[in-house]
């Protein structure tokens, strides 16, 4: 049986992960990236510097930092959400019981609001005291932002302070509710979609996302 087959005679047993990549821009880039290197050039009063590899910024001061956070949080509501949609809805028809975000944006939801559809969601922030912690089916799937969501612009990862704090955090494994890490080991496949490997911290996080499963040794 080809590997192509075995993921899908066991969909209701696959978790999904979607990454920045999921959606590119005319020049090839993920939607984040070309709007992070775009809004960099264009607002030099508010940044300090730009890590193009890292797709990560450095403002100039508290104050600005501020700002950017709110014209991030306006890109995921609007640019990203209207551009993504279209995929998404197709993703929300394939019965996954997990499917785990690492776009801080909403678009899933609505989807899943579109078709009637029950789910759970959360997302990771740091400091948050709980997540929820129901098991997702294949009925009433569980939609997790692992880096945030834009309705909390303090959650956005943009800076290399934002994303350290967050590294301490997220990595200690324990950072994930029980019902995903039950999931996660449970699973018959982890499938990547997006996901930009060449990242260092995004090699951590599909560690992360692994440490059960053998086959990503």
């Amino acid at each position: 049986m080809s590997d192509i087959h075995y993921i899908v005679e066991n969909i209701e047993r696959s978790v999904l992960v979607l990454g920045p990549g999921i959606v590119l821009d005319k020049d090839g880039k993920s939607l984040q990236s070309g709007f992070t290197e775009r809004y960099s050039l264009r607002n030099k009063g508010l940044i300090k510097y730009y890590f193009d590899h890292d797709n990560l910024i450095r403002p100039k001061n508290s104050a600005t930092r501020l700002t950017i956070q709110k014209n991030f949080a306006d890109f995921y509501e609007t640019e990203f959400t209207e551009k993504a949609k279209s995929l998404y809805q197709r993703i929300s028809q394939i019965p996954y019981p997990l499917i785990i975000s690492l776009n801080p944006d909403k678009t899933l939801i609505e989807c899943f609001d579109g078709l009637g559809t029950d789910y759970i969601f959360d997302f990771y922030i740091k400091g948050k005291k709980s997540l929820t912690n129901e098991v997702g089916t294949k009925d009433k799937p569980f939609l997790f932002n692992l880096l945030g969501c834009y309705t909390e612009p303090e959650s956005l990862i943009l800076t290399y302070d934002d994303l350290f704090e967050y590294l301490r955090n997220i990595l200690p494994g324990d950072g994930l509710p029980t019902s995903i890490r039950t999931i996660l080991r449970d699973a018959e496949n982890i499938i990547f979609l997006g996901v930009e490997f060449d990242k260092w911290y995004f090699q951590l996080l599909v560690k992360l996302l692994t440490e059960f499963d053998e086959k990503y040794e």
